[in-house]
């Protein structure tokens, strides 16, 4: 829908009225658990689509839209 896509906008760009719905703080969310040597692989994996499922929730939005907006092949 519109609203949805006015929400991923918001957030690809930085814009959205809530500080954490930002892509900026989505990658530095990101980059923590890429960064944190005390996870295997499969743990980073999981925490990564965690933080997926977290943001499309809070966006209202798919996670594969959020995916799609943040340039993941699915």
């Amino acid at each position: 829908t519109t609203d949805n896509l006015s929400v991923l906008e918001a957030f690809a760009n930085n814009t959205s009225e809530n500080p954490l719905l930002k892509k900026s703080m989505f990658n530095e969310a990101l980059s923590s658990i890429n960064s944190n040597t005390n996870m295997g692989d499969v743990e980073k994996s999981a925490e990564i689509e965690l933080l997926y499922s977290t943001y499309a929730n809070e966006m209202k939005v798919s996670v594969d839209d959020l995916k799609t907006v943040m340039g993941v092949s699915q």
